[in-house]
């Protein structure tokens, strides 16, 4: 069989024949459709079939091929007309691959090595990958790359990282685009391309919907598929409940003031919804590791486990994630952040651009990754603060530090301890409800 790399685009016999073409009395032509089956094959049914330059001579050979062997032309050599046309950047072919039913989404293959510089070699390609190749060499302008990726999106093509380079680890789970992105954008030096390679950085990043409510529509809908064809028990059903339910106040919020002033009332929409699954915190059924759910073959019920299921991640730390992703990168809320052991380890920025509290990941210790069951966001780093403090406080001269008080909004019913740690010795027992 043919190699099924192909270096130049493959134009589609559709551009170069019609069926007003005169028509050829060849003996070839005269055969029965089943005995031209039988020369041809069938891609995706029979293991061996003509390659798609065959399947390509012979549509254009005449009409009656044309409209019988043309649709097999795009699914030949696993679909390598379109493996060309992504590579290339040629929207016209992958719309026209598309309308045949010629996808393809598992990925292929590479026959011989890529020439992107990505940090290590790719064993296999994805459609998205082949599009960044198509960016590193510069073969075709970078409007139609991004014209490209807008096609690959409205398709719901995987624009995420792989699993033969070295981010994958680190990404899995947030689905976070190729780091090769990144490194055409570090290699560029044209504006125009620059500002091009930003724009697919921010496709392929970002989603905006295409109406006001579109994330809680869609949320319902698939809830309610869900619990018609009795997919999820009866937890499940609740806390996804409870989690469109703070969605939809979002939403609603939203709609009234135009949007959502994330600097104003980020953390609390955040902390709204840690607080909607808080009730499942202790279920031992609803909360597990990722390869504790693969691995076991019953529940803690002794009942076989579920084919689908939904939980939450035992190693979940929701407001670390709020604190590395929005307070350390915002200029303003970094600027206002109080942690005892800056006086030892100051905030830095990598080589990236990204800000790193370094200490943060030793003060986090093991006793605190449940800490979004019982606590909100400030109560927690108060915590660990404190206890910071009272282990390293008067080596580094902090042992005065004062824990500012948690929001309000957010505090629990028993603040005993958070009277204590904000220097309030004389807490009167009454006052503290249980």
């Amino acid at each position: 069989m043919p190699d099924n790399h192909i270096d130049k685009p493959l134009a589609s016999p559709s551009n170069e024949i019609t069926s007003t073409r005169p028509r050829q009395e060849s003996t070839l032509a005269l055969l029965s459709t089943e005995i031209l089956l039988k020369i041809t094959g069938e891609p995706g049914k029979d293991e061996e079939t003509l390659s798609a330059r065959d399947f390509k001579a012979l549509a254009l050979s005449c009409s009656r091929l044309f409209h019988l062997v043309g649709p097999m032309y795009y699914f030949a050599d696993n679909c390598s007309v379109l493996q060309s046309a992504f590579k290339h950047a040629d929207v016209e072919t992958m719309e026209r691959c598309r309308q045949h039913g010629a996808l393809v989404r598992d990925g292929w293959e590479l026959s011989k090595a890529c020439q992107c510089p990505s940090e290590r070699p790719h064993r296999r390609y994805y459609p998205f990958d082949s599009l960044l190749e198509c960016v590193a060499i510069g073969i075709v302008p970078i409007d139609l790359c991004i014209e490209a990726l807008r096609w690959l999106m409205r398709y719901a093509y995987d624009l995420i990282e792989q699993v033969d380079q070295y981010w994958w680890d680190s990404n899995g789970d947030c689905h976070h685009m190729p780091e090769l992105i990144v490194t055409l954008l570090g290699n560029s030096t044209d504006r125009a391309r620059t500002e091009g390679i930003c724009q697919m950085i921010r496709l392929s990043e970002g989603w905006i919907e295409e109406h006001d409510g579109q994330v809680v529509e869609t949320l319902e809908q698939k809830l309610n598929l869900l619990i018609k064809y009795r997919t999820v028990d009866t937890d499940e059903k609740t806390a996804l409940r409870s989690v469109l339910k703070i969605l939809k106040e979002y939403s609603t919020l939203a709609r009234q003031q135009g949007k959502l002033d994330m600097n104003r009332i980020g953390k609390k929409c955040w902390q709204k919804l840690v607080a909607a699954l808080r009730p499942w915190g202790y279920d031992d059924d609803f909360v597990a590791s990722k390869d504790f759910c693969t691995m076991l073959p019953y529940t803690s019920n002794d009942e076989p486990k579920r084919v689908h299921r939904f939980y939450i991640d035992r190693n979940w730390r929701p407001y670390t994630q709020w604190y590395n992703a929005y307070e350390l990168q915002d200029p303003e809320t970094r600027a206002n952040l109080d942690r005892p052991w800056f006086a030892k380890t100051p905030l830095t920025q990598n080589d990236s651009g990204i800000w790193e509290d370094t200490e943060w990941s030793r003060v986090m210790t093991c006793a605190y990754e449940d800490e979004w069951r019982d606590m909100n966001h400030d109560e927690s780093f108060n915590r660990a603060a404190f206890e910071w403090v009272s282990w390293n406080g008067a080596k580094y001269g902090v042992q005065d530090w004062v824990a500012p008080k948690p929001d309000p909004e957010f505090k629990l019913e028993d603040n005993r301890f958070w009277a204590l740690c904000c220097g309030d010795e004389d807490v009167d027992e009454d006052s503290t409800t249980h």
